[in-house]
Protein backbone atom coordinates (compact mmCIF):
# COMPACT_ATOMS: atom_id res chain seq x y z
CA UNK A 1 0.00 0.00 0.00
CA UNK A 2 1.63 3.56 -1.29
CA UNK A 3 1.25 6.57 0.68
CA UNK A 4 -1.67 7.52 -1.61
CA UNK A 5 -3.52 4.60 -0.79
CA UNK A 6 -2.98 4.84 2.67
CA UNK A 7 -4.21 8.53 3.21
CA UNK A 8 -7.24 7.45 0.78
CA UNK A 9 -8.30 4.54 3.00
CA UNK A 10 -7.86 6.42 5.96
CA UNK A 11 -10.26 9.42 5.03
CA UNK A 12 -12.69 6.92 3.82
CA UNK A 13 -12.52 5.01 7.33
CA UNK A 14 -13.34 8.11 9.24
CA UNK A 15 -16.22 9.26 6.36
CA UNK A 16 -18.34 6.08 6.40
CA UNK A 17 -17.91 5.30 10.11
CA UNK A 18 -19.08 6.46 13.10
CA UNK A 19 -16.27 7.95 15.61
CA UNK A 20 -15.89 4.60 17.67
CA UNK A 21 -15.48 2.30 14.73
CA UNK A 22 -13.48 4.29 12.84
CA UNK A 23 -10.53 4.15 15.78
CA UNK A 24 -10.66 0.52 15.83
CA UNK A 25 -10.19 0.25 12.08
CA UNK A 26 -7.61 2.79 12.01
CA UNK A 27 -5.90 0.93 15.31
CA UNK A 28 -5.51 -1.59 12.55
CA UNK A 29 -3.62 0.57 10.45
CA UNK A 30 -1.06 1.23 13.20
CA UNK A 31 -0.15 -2.47 13.44
CA UNK A 32 1.04 -1.78 9.67
CA UNK A 33 2.36 1.70 10.17
CA UNK A 34 2.76 2.47 13.48
CA UNK A 35 3.63 5.88 14.46
CA UNK A 36 2.89 7.03 10.75
CA UNK A 37 1.98 11.00 10.89
CA UNK A 38 -0.99 11.36 9.28
CA UNK A 39 -2.57 8.38 10.83
CA UNK A 40 -1.69 9.18 14.26
CA UNK A 41 -3.07 12.65 13.57
CA UNK A 42 -6.09 11.32 12.37
CA UNK A 43 -6.82 8.59 14.93
CA UNK A 44 -5.78 12.40 17.77
CA UNK A 45 -8.49 14.17 16.42
CA UNK A 46 -10.87 11.09 16.50
CA UNK A 47 -10.33 10.83 20.51
CA UNK A 48 -10.42 14.96 20.66
CA UNK A 49 -14.07 14.44 19.42
CA UNK A 50 -14.91 11.65 21.96
CA UNK A 51 -12.92 13.90 24.91
CA UNK A 52 -10.44 11.77 25.48
CA UNK A 53 -7.40 13.79 25.77
CA UNK A 54 -5.30 11.01 27.29
CA UNK A 55 -5.70 8.60 24.02
CA UNK A 56 -5.40 11.74 22.17
CA UNK A 57 -1.88 12.71 23.29
CA UNK A 58 -0.55 9.45 22.24
CA UNK A 59 -1.35 9.97 18.73
CA UNK A 60 -0.44 13.30 18.98
CA UNK A 61 3.22 12.57 20.46
CA UNK A 62 3.89 11.01 16.66
CA UNK A 63 2.65 14.43 14.94
CA UNK A 64 5.16 16.25 12.92
CA UNK A 65 3.85 19.66 13.78
CA UNK A 66 2.29 20.83 17.27
CA UNK A 67 -0.43 23.69 17.83
CA UNK A 68 -1.11 25.07 20.55
CA UNK A 69 -3.59 22.98 21.58
CA UNK A 70 -1.51 19.95 20.80
CA UNK A 71 0.67 21.07 23.17
CA UNK A 72 -1.82 21.39 25.61
CA UNK A 73 -3.35 17.94 25.42
CA UNK A 74 0.39 16.65 25.67
CA UNK A 75 0.24 18.21 28.64
CA UNK A 76 -2.41 15.95 29.85
CA UNK A 77 -1.58 13.09 28.65
CA UNK A 78 1.87 13.59 30.92
CA UNK A 79 0.24 14.19 33.78
CA UNK A 80 -1.84 10.95 33.76
CA UNK A 81 1.48 9.27 33.42
CA UNK A 82 2.70 11.58 36.86
CA UNK A 83 5.41 12.47 34.07
CA UNK A 84 6.67 9.42 35.19
CA UNK A 85 9.07 8.56 31.69
CA UNK A 86 8.82 4.74 32.20
CA UNK A 87 5.07 4.48 32.14
CA UNK A 88 5.13 7.32 29.37
CA UNK A 89 7.31 5.05 27.18
CA UNK A 90 5.67 2.26 27.63
CA UNK A 91 2.59 3.50 26.49
CA UNK A 92 4.30 5.01 23.19
CA UNK A 93 6.11 2.22 22.33
CA UNK A 94 4.51 -0.25 20.63
CA UNK A 95 4.54 -3.86 22.08
CA UNK A 96 4.94 -6.14 19.34
CA UNK A 97 6.62 -3.26 17.11
CA UNK A 98 9.85 -4.28 16.00
CA UNK A 99 11.38 -1.61 14.95
CA UNK A 100 9.80 1.95 15.10
CA UNK A 101 11.02 2.64 10.52
CA UNK A 102 7.99 5.15 9.88
CA UNK A 103 8.20 7.59 13.05
CA UNK A 104 9.21 10.94 12.09
CA UNK A 105 12.97 12.15 12.68
CA UNK A 106 12.36 14.39 15.53
CA UNK A 107 9.78 11.99 17.44
CA UNK A 108 12.78 9.58 17.34
CA UNK A 109 15.00 12.06 19.00
CA UNK A 110 12.42 13.05 21.49
CA UNK A 111 11.55 9.35 22.35
CA UNK A 112 15.68 8.64 22.01
CA UNK A 113 15.99 11.70 24.33
CA UNK A 114 13.32 10.36 26.98
CA UNK A 115 15.07 6.63 27.06
CA UNK A 116 18.23 8.25 27.68
CA UNK A 117 17.11 10.22 31.05
CA UNK A 118 15.60 6.62 32.39
CA UNK A 119 18.92 5.34 31.63
CA UNK A 120 20.50 7.64 33.52
CA UNK A 121 17.99 8.34 36.30
CA UNK A 122 17.93 4.42 36.91
CA UNK A 123 21.25 2.79 35.71
CA UNK A 124 19.79 0.46 33.19
CA UNK A 125 17.45 0.60 30.49
CA UNK A 126 14.04 -1.49 31.01
CA UNK A 127 13.79 -4.59 28.27
CA UNK A 128 10.79 -3.49 26.72
CA UNK A 129 12.65 -0.08 25.32
CA UNK A 130 15.53 -2.21 24.25
CA UNK A 131 14.57 -2.74 20.68
CA UNK A 132 13.50 0.86 19.95
CA UNK A 133 16.83 2.21 21.72
CA UNK A 134 18.82 0.55 19.69
CA UNK A 135 17.22 1.07 16.36
CA UNK A 136 17.57 4.88 16.80
CA UNK A 137 21.07 4.55 18.29
CA UNK A 138 22.10 2.68 15.39
CA UNK A 139 20.53 5.72 12.95
CA UNK A 140 21.51 8.37 14.75
CA UNK A 141 25.15 7.21 14.80
CA UNK A 142 24.95 7.55 10.88
CA UNK A 143 23.50 11.34 11.49
CA UNK A 144 26.62 13.71 11.94
CA UNK A 145 24.14 15.44 14.98
CA UNK A 146 24.60 12.28 17.07
CA UNK A 147 27.43 13.30 18.89
CA UNK A 148 25.43 16.45 19.56
CA UNK A 149 22.34 14.41 20.20
CA UNK A 150 24.17 11.90 22.58
CA UNK A 151 25.51 14.60 24.77
CA UNK A 152 22.53 16.28 24.85
CA UNK A 153 21.20 13.25 26.87
CA UNK A 154 23.80 12.95 29.36
CA UNK A 155 23.80 14.42 32.97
Amino acid sequence: MNEAELRNGIDKIIRNNDIDTAIHNLKGYMRLRYGHSFLCENLANLYIEKNDFRQAGKYIFYKEHLSKQDKEILSVYFTYFGNDKINILKDLIAEGTKSPVRIDYDVKVELFIMMNEVKSENGFLPKFMWNWYYHFESKFKKDSRYSQLSQSTRR
